[in-house]
């Protein structure tokens, strides 16, 4: 064999290596391959969210309120203060109100003079209370003439409300449609649920209406196995 021969022979056979990298590199998948992905794709979980947003009448209610008094002495100060706090709560106590929880923001007290030095004192807290009606109907109660200023309504949830309403399977509910969608698209059918993990509620939108009703948004994140 000749040189020229070896020359041409080596064209050839580089010619054949370079067309064969090509075509492995650029060429479309065999129905053998797309079956094995699709195998595969089967032997993974699917995970996927859903949301729930839902609309619930509040239970409880909590608001800011100011109380003064004015006496000789500091701790007559306090000890008025403490007297007007407690006949207030023994008659929302006696009625449907019903005070769960209270915190003292503030507490001021200053000496005024003149011939008979006395003492003025001001508290602010947080009175948390259910068993309302109407939210105003509930102000006007607490607030009388003991009570000199009023601010701050805000409502909330008790534990076992949002028990009750199970925001978690609402939410559990839209993932599991949200999984079916992705399973037909995707050539198979969904299978159990495996695990989910519920994230709190949290308010989206407070109702300051005589309904007092809250919008909560829960997420769910869902794992959901292929049926083979």
């Amino acid at each position: 064999m000749n040189a020229m021969n070896k020359v041409l022979i080596g064209i050839f056979l580089a010619g054949v290596s370079l067309s064969s990298s090509q075509s492995h590199a650029g060429q479309l998948p065999q129905p053998s391959d797309v079956a094995k992905i699709a195998q595969t794709m089967k032997l993974h979980p699917l995970r996927t969210r859903g949301q729930a947003l839902v609309t619930i009448r509040a239970d409880k209610m909590s608001v800011n309120l100011s109380m003064s008094a004015v006496a000789d002495t500091m701790d007559g100060i306090i000890n008025s203060l403490k007297q007007r706090r407690d006949e207030m709560f023994g008659k929302v106590g006696s009625g449907a109100l019903n005070v769960i929880g209270t915190e003292i923001s503030s507490l001021r007290i200053n000496k005024q003079g003149g011939n008979t030095p006395s003492y003025r004192g001001e508290v602010q807290m947080t009175v948390e209370f259910t068993g309302f009606e109407d939210p105003l109907d509930a102000v006007a109660e607490l607030a009388d003439e003991k009570v000199t200023r009023v601010g701050s309504l805000r409502y909330g949830f008790s534990k076992e409300l949002l028990e009750e309403q199970d925001l978690c399977e609402v939410a559990l509910t839209d993932a599991r449609k949200r999984a079916v969608k992705q399973a037909e698209a995707a050539g198979f059918k969904l299978g159990r649920l495996i695990q989910h993990q519920c994230n709190d509620g949290h308010i989206r939108h407070r109702g300051y209406s005589s309904k007092a009703t809250m919008q909560v948004n829960v997420s769910v994140s869902a794992t959901f196995e292929r049926e083979k």
